[in-house]
């Protein structure tokens, strides 16, 4: 009475008793049993008043029949005892039903990875089959005239049959794409439950380690691809479209299967959350936690829980009979509840890790191929799924090259380095959104289920500290972060549940780069069972910059030539979204072209040789019809001008009002990006871009507009810069800062500037993009400047070295003297 806040005029009104015989059993009197049934009844809460009634049961026994004191003291042993076999019970059952969900989770990516699969061998196949028709129906048209009808009737027949594999094609398409996005969907919801349960038997285990830690996902199965033939064509096509349909089928049986139970089973609320939100949905469904004393293990709608008593009159079936919108408690400690999945606070930190899982895919399932603008913005935009190439990486110190996913295979701690544009920020992109939705490969199985972090360290360093786990999501201006429960992710991390993706330590100052370090260190202390990336450039910390901490130091290789021909493919495949019946034969064309040429030139060969520069190839290719620059710098100018002007001017858009040149816009970029170098950022706000945009414009005599109007153009149409998150602005690639920051300082006679700050990361790339801007003259002196920095300074002689060679490369003209200086460091430090 005490507890329910309950007077003796409350009680007598709700229990069929009166004030006097109640007063009479709580001051002493061996109560009977009805009184002690309707007592807990009136009083208990709901989820507490299977075991409160057994409890009260118990002590009615007793006081019928006081026992010695021997036997009361084997009495409260045994109630002990069996209270622990139901917790151990309790945990079995919970655990059993984990295993279930992450099992039918595994079957759903099964279903999910056979579909992009099969939806990249249908996407082929579809090719083909408009090139076969259109080859087939140009057949046709010259048979027209022919005397003999037979030949004419065959044609006709080869066209029919393949204008009807075409429609098959485009239907197993369409069947294959709505089954990854129900298997998206289910799977979306078992996590929920999966989250549930975790927390559930971390709970019973008294904060135990974290089933995640022991089950692991089935193996998925590789699926494989039709390759249609040349000769038995037509009979090859059918047979492909007959495995397609029949993955397909087998896929929608496994969704159906999983979808039905799923449907059928409500979540299971922690008890304290039925006690502080009873359901009050009317949209409902009775489950119960599994197969407890005779309990159902999926009920269907309206069903009631069957739980036979044994300890009293009063049965949860009962209480479903007279109160049908107040959770349901089991005798056995299980809980139960009547609820939908939209009952308020029944699963909130489970509902939030769905939206945030949901929020990751949208957010970073999808590439922007380089160099394609397009009027419909819907097809500027392509799966990672399809588009993503699998690198070779290496052990820095040691070791064979490996694909990505071996290099990374059981990993918890990786430090992956690379160059500019050689795919670090991509392979973390792919890393997130597949664990997200425990997509991953076999060899990332321990990645599975995670709660990835996409972390860019250009923005955790504008604050004056590196955030903790509940503040990740507000650094990273994650729209969801606001809604964050309570304790969430301080849980995901202690459960060792997170993926933390650290991108770019090269991006951030030097001093910046110490303060990540002690961060990153702090991190492991408090919550070493996660899993850690870090990408960086290579000159961007020392040799082992994290391996007294037990990272393991990965580097990314440049793309061999079967990399090259694969990406190549890739992009024009994706290209293909979005082209008409006209441009698909043309797109067909360069293709093969581009791959021959890359095949058979070395210059462009070398060109290629990181994802970034191979698709800005594959971009100028179609731009210019095939014809391809010869040098880095010169990519780097058409890249500029196709982003900047022409595919604006040639496809007849401009802007309302305010119009700028190329040449105009190129003055102002360089302006910016050679500020965010020489103060060490990234990343700006407008305020400061329109305040450092005011002087190149005053200084232009046909100034374009005023400096607001002028960046907000720069920001929709040039398709340089970009908008990261509200009140920021960056680069879309620093290649392209380091490109015009040179520029610029080349223009500004900078040479001494950019010598001194040679030996930083940060300026490297930008002193070999100035000697390509430079004239001879400058060339020579900013070669013959380094290797003399390199000559008195030991701490950095190795780099300077190693950096006045490969301006070679870049530079246009070079003096004879300076070339023989440069090869004579290079040979006497190999000495």
């Amino acid at each position: 009475m005490d507890e329910s806040g309950k007077t003796l005029a409350v009680l007598a009104e709700e229990i069929p008793f009166s004030k006097t015989q109640i007063s009479t059993y709580l001051g002493g009197r061996v109560p009977a049993e009805q009184f002690v049934t309707s007592l807990v009844r009136a009083t208990a809460p709901s989820h507490l008043r299977e075991r409160r009634h057994r409890n009260a049961a118990s002590l009615l026994y007793e006081a019928q029949h006081p026992p010695r004191p021997a036997t009361r003291q084997v009495a409260s042993q045994a109630l002990s005892v069996r209270e622990a076999l139901e917790s151990q019970a309790e945990q079995l059952e919970t655990y059993r039903r984990l295993t279930r969900a992450l099992e039918q989770v595994a079957d759903l990516r099964q279903a999910a990875d056979d579909s992009v699969r099969l939806i990249w061998v249908l996407l082929s196949m579809i090719q083909r089959l408009h090139e076969r028709v259109a080859a087939l129906d140009r057949g046709r048209d010259a048979l027209q005239d022919t005397e003999d009808r037979r030949v004419l009737e065959t044609s006709q027949h080869k066209l029919a049959r393949a204008r009807e594999q075409h429609h098959r094609a485009e239907a197993e398409l369409a069947r294959a794409e709505e089954r990854r996005r129900q298997a998206e969907e289910l799977t979306v919801r078992l996590r929920e439950q999966i989250v549930q349960l975790t927390d559930d038997l971390d709970r019973l285990r008294g904060d135990g380690p974290s089933p995640h830690d022991d089950l692991k996902m089935p193996a998925v199965l590789a699926g494989t691809g039709p390759h249609p033939g040349s000769d038995a064509e037509a009979d090859d096509i059918d047979a492909a479209l007959a495995k397609a349909s029949a993955v397909n089928n087998t896929g929608t049986d496994t969704i159906n299967r999983i979808s039905t139970a799923v449907t059928g089973a409500a979540r299971v609320p922690h008890p304290d959350v039925i006690a502080d939100n009873p359901a009050t949905s009317t949209n409902t469904t009775y489950a119960a936690p599994g197969k407890h004393r005779g309990e159902t293990d999926d009920l269907q709608d309206g069903a009631k829980v069957e739980t036979p008593s044994s300890d009293g009159p009063f049965t949860s079936a009962d209480l479903a009979t007279e109160h049908p919108d107040i959770p349901i408690g089991h005798q056995d400690g299980g809980y139960a509840t009547k609820a939908s999945h939209e009952t308020p606070g029944v699963t909130r930190g489970a509902r939030f890790e769905a939206r945030y899982r949901e929020y990751l895919v949208q957010q970073h399932a999808d590439l922007s191929i380089f160099g394609v603008d397009l009027a419909q913005q819907r097809h500027a935009r392509w799966s990672l799924d399809l588009a993503y190439l699998s690198l070779e990486m290496a052990d820095v110190m040691t070791g064979p090259a490996e694909r990505a996913e071996q290099a990374l295979a059981g990993r918890q701690r990786t430090v992956v380095m690379g160059d500019a544009g050689s795919g670090k920020t991509t392979l973390l992109q792919w890393l997130a959104i597949n664990a997200a939705r425990g997509s991953l490969p076999n060899l990332l199985d321990h990645l599975n289920g995670s709660v990835p972090f996409i972390l860019p360290l250009r923005r955790l360093a504008n604050e004056a500290s590196f955030p903790r786990p509940a503040d990740l999501l507000a650094a990273v201006s994650c729209p969801l972060a606001s809604e964050q429960p309570d304790g969430w992710a301080r849980r995901v991390f202690e459960h060792g549940r997170a993926l933390v993706l650290v991108d770019g330590v090269d991006e951030i100052a030097l001093d910046d780069r110490a303060r990540a370090r002690e961060w990153l260190e702090t991190m492991l202390s408090c919550y070493p069972r996660g899993c850690y990336v870090v990408t960086t450039r290579v000159s961007a910390v020392p040799e082992g910059w994290l391996a007294n901490v037990g990272f393991r130091h990965l580097m990314l290789r440049p793309m061999s030539v079967h990399d090259v021909e694969s990406s190549i493919a890739l992009w024009h495949a994706a290209a293909r979204f979005e082209a008409d019946d006209e441009e698909l034969q043309n797109l067909s064309r360069l293709e093969e072209a581009l791959q021959s040429v890359v095949r058979h030139d070395p210059n462009l060969t070398a060109l290629a040789t990181s994802p970034l520069l191979c698709s800005v190839l594959c971009a100028l290719n179609r731009d210019r019809h095939g014809l391809l620059p010869q040098s880095v710098m010169s990519l780097y100018e058409a890249a500029l001008s196709m982003l900047l002007v022409r595919r604006d001017a040639e496809r007849g858009i401009g802007a309302a009002g305010v119009r700028i040149s190329e040449r105009q816009s190129v003055q102002l970029l360089q302006a910016l990006a050679y500020w965010l170098i020489r103060n060490g950022h990234s990343q700006t706000d407008p305020t400061t871009a329109v305040r450092l945009l005011g002087p190149v414009l005053a200084a232009m005599p046909t100034a374009p507009g005023d400096a607001a109007q002028v960046l907000r153009l720069l920001l929709e149409r040039c398709g340089v810069l970009r908008e990261p998150a509200p009140d920021r602005l960056e680069f879309i690639h620093r290649t392209f800062q380091d490109f015009l920051g040179a520029r610029a300082a080349i223009e500004a006679e900078d040479i001494s500037l950019l010598v001194a700050n040679a030996h930083e990361d940060q300026w490297r790339n930008v002193v070999k993009m100035a000697i390509g801007h430079a004239r001879p003259r400058e060339c020579a002196q900013m070669v013959q400047a380094l290797v003399a920095r390199g000559d008195h300074e030991e701490p950095h002689r190795k780099q300077l070295y190693a950096l006045a060679a490969s301006c070679v490369e870049y530079a246009t003209e070079l003096a004879p003297e300076v070339l023989t200086i440069v090869q004579q460091r290079r040979r006497d430090q190999e000495l």
